[in-house]
């Protein structure tokens, strides 16, 4: 399936075992500098095996391609018992940010969530990465509640907005994220 963003087509597939390596990466210079700031926690060995083990074995990733080239992922799950999906993270390289990308992105997952039969999307952001908690504000998030060093926010989808508003999206069919990644971390 494919996003639009500008002149930009993206193509967003299930996340595969040669794409980790690229996703680490652009998650640790995205955000290294954050989870020091917020936690005091330094981007180590550790750290990153805690978070690969996280990223392959709850939700779903969605990878971002540019032709050939990784720009992006879009990491969430359908949390039992809540009437949500829960982004874990959305990370996209620098030289894709600013462009329109990310607002397709989230787009895409309203209709996914809508067809999945959820009405919101969450997620939880650091209180110090502005740029991130501006931009979900501007699509719509709002705060639900502050602590540890986080915002934890929710959007109400509005069906027939969201429906109206995705005409830059291309759909495959929605059979999507329904298995956990199935490759080995080690």
């Amino acid at each position: 399936m494919y996003i639009t963003a500008g002149p930009e087509r993206l193509k967003l597939s299930d996340m595969t075992e040669g794409d980790v390596s690229g996703i680490i990466s652009m998650t640790k210079e995205n955000m290294a500098h954050v989870i020091k700031a917020t936690w005091g926690l330094e981007w180590s060995a550790n750290f990153e095996k805690k978070y690969l083990d996280m990223l392959v074995s709850t939700g779903a990733v969605k990878s971002i391609y540019d032709d050939n080239k990784l720009a992006g992922y879009l990491w969430f799950e359908e949390r039992k018992g809540k009437n949500d999906i829960f982004i874990n993270s959305m990370q996209l390289k620098k030289e894709y940010q600013g462009r329109g990308i990310g607002t397709q992105i989230l787009k895409w997952l309203e209709v996914f969530a809508l067809d999945r039969k959820r009405q919101y999307l969450s997620l939880s952001v650091q209180v110090n990465n502005q740029r991130a908690v501006t931009f979900y504000q501007g699509f719509g998030f709002g705060e639900v509640y502050r602590g540890q060093g986080s915002i934890y926010m929710s959007k109400k989808i509005n069906r027939d907005a969201t429906y109206t508003s995705v005409s830059t999206v291309e759909f495959a069919p929605i059979t999507l994220c329904t298995t956990v990644n199935s490759f080995s971390t080690v």
